[in-house]
């Protein structure tokens, strides 16, 4: 199996000329296998604020032990390559994974990040999309962050948002629109819903609250568990527990090293600098 693909390719020579023109190389999805499922659900975690988005979907990989099956490649993502552990390189990717938890078939996508651009970002979901109809799905979650710019006190919120009303009833007990006035859902998480509804592809998104400066486990913990609930499974997240309580630790000391300098500062009754 190659690793990777070429952004651009040849199309040979033209016109007699030794020069060979190049043409771009779309978005494109690569497969390592295809898996049997049935009645499959797609859940989508590549970003959004607090990373909520990437650790949940990670998590679950990790957690459901799930199996790596296709990996999709753009020239949209960030101009970089990962080096891997043994020195070799590689391209950004967003992967999908499958696991089979209760008699239930999912479908995670993960990834490196998200693509750069508008047209990208309608490009990469069109190509999950296309995965999604070839394996039956007929049920999307798309998990994400909802940004406050403050700190959360207690249990973070989560928002549900989806693509019929029928959908929301599921929310109960949520915050859901109405309830909170919400934005513009940006990127794959909410494209997903919008165009996998206009192929009859059910969807519903799962916002955490979160401030959205800081890398947010805690308000993942509560995005997992509201996905669990409605999808009838447990998902542990004890691991994610230690990293939430190393944030909030983190969290708490730039709080008062902020406040112990706003303190020096109101002290001071001549400037601390020279003029």
């Amino acid at each position: 199996m190659r690793q990777g693909f070429p952004l651009w390719t040849p199309i040979g020579n033209t016109g007699g000329s030794s020069k060979r023109r190049w043409r771009e190389v779309e978005t494109e999805v690569r497969f390592l296998k295809v898996p049997k499922l049935r009645n499959p659900v797609l859940i989508e975690g590549l970003g959004g604020a607090g990373h909520i988005g990437k650790l949940a979907s990670e998590h679950l990989t990790n957690e459901m032990k799930a199996e790596r099956f296709a990996d999709l490649y753009s020239p949209h993502f960030l101009h970089h390559v990962f080096v891997e552990k043994d020195g070799s390189v590689r391209l950004p990717r967003a992967s999908f994974f499958w696991a089979r938890v209760n008699g239930k078939d999912l479908i995670i996508v993960s990834g490196d990040g998200q693509v750069t651009s508008p047209e990208g970002q309608y490009e990469m979901v069109e190509k999950i999309l296309e995965v999604a109809e070839r394996l039956g799905v007929k049920r999307i979650f798309a998990l994400g962050g909802y940004p406050t710019g403050r700190q959360t006190e207690g249990k973070p919120k989560v928002v549900v948002i989806a693509t019929d009303k029928e959908l929301l009833k599921e929310g109960k007990g949520y915050v859901i629109p109405g309830e909170r006035e919400i934005g513009p859902i940006l990127g794959p998480t909410g494209l997903l819903l919008g165009l996998g509804r206009a192929k009859g592809i059910k969807g519903t998104c799962l916002l955490g609250e979160t401030h959205g400066a800081f890398v947010d486990p805690r308000s993942t913990q509560s995005v997992l568990e509201v996905l669990g609930e409605m999808l009838g499974i447990r998902i542990d997240t004890s691991v994610l527990e230690e990293r939430a309580r190393e944030v909030e630790r983190m969290v708490n000391k730039l709080k008062m090293e902020f406040e112990r300098r706003e303190a020096l500062e109101g002290e001071r009754e001549e400037p601390w600098y020279i003029r």
